[in-house]
């Protein structure tokens, strides 16, 4: 039976395959916005292992596979399968989702960095970093969606300034729900040192 590691890589494996047939499919067929979305896409499915290297850190596979599958759900399935279109609940999911998933890497983020240094760090300083962490990054992914129809003429936004809040909206509770939970998490485990929450954590990492 695979591993929860090995099925993190396999799954990465898939969905990096999908974007690689997509992009040979846009090409053959001259449709540049899917070549263009599916290429972007591919490209940023390393940004994690990028990141681990160029700082030296190690981030659990389940945490990189969430945010390479959150890019792949929005970019690839949303605009190229059409999954906004074909379900109407899409992007407020994929929002609440993100809330969720950026929250957390900033409760690991914190984490590692400050068991690094060797500097103190306290529950409520970890759920309010993980809360604005979530928050800056929704708030530049609406900027990104903004950028894209603009220059390449897709239509991410849907229905503009309402589909930009509703957004926000999502990544806030989504991301409040997070950090209060981390918050109640760290606290109920006082009586063991933050150390040994980020051993646990490096156990699952690659």
């Amino acid at each position: 039976m695979l591993d929860r590691v090995d099925t993190s890589k396999l799954l990465l494996g898939v969905i990096r395959m999908s974007l690689a047939l997509a992009v040979v499919f846009g090409f053959v067929t001259r449709d540049f916005v899917t070549l263009a979305i599916s290429l972007l896409t591919l490209l940023s499915s390393y940004v994690p292992e990028l990141v681990e290297r160029r700082y030296n850190i190690v981030f659990p596979s389940v945490v990189s596979l969430g945010v390479v599958f959150f890019v792949y759900a929005t970019l690839f399935l949303g605009e190229v399968v059409d999954f906004y279109e074909r379900f109407w609940w899409w992007d407020f999911f994929m929002h609440a989702l993100s809330g969720f998933g950026f929250a957390l890497m900033g409760f690991v983020a914190l984490l590692m960095t400050f068991q690094a240094s060797k500097s103190a760090v306290g529950a409520g300083m970890i759920a309010v970093f993980s809360v604005a962490l979530a928050l800056a990054l929704g708030a530049l992914w609406e900027i990104f969606e903004f950028t894209m129809d603009a220059n390449f003429g897709l239509n991410m936004q849907r229905s503009g300034l309402r589909d930009t809040m509703w957004d926000l909206i999502a990544d806030a509770l989504s991301a409040i729900a997070t950090g209060v939970a981390g918050y109640w998490y760290l606290k109920r485990s006082q009586g063991r040192r933050i150390s040994a929450i980020r051993k646990r954590l490096l156990q699952h990492a690659r």
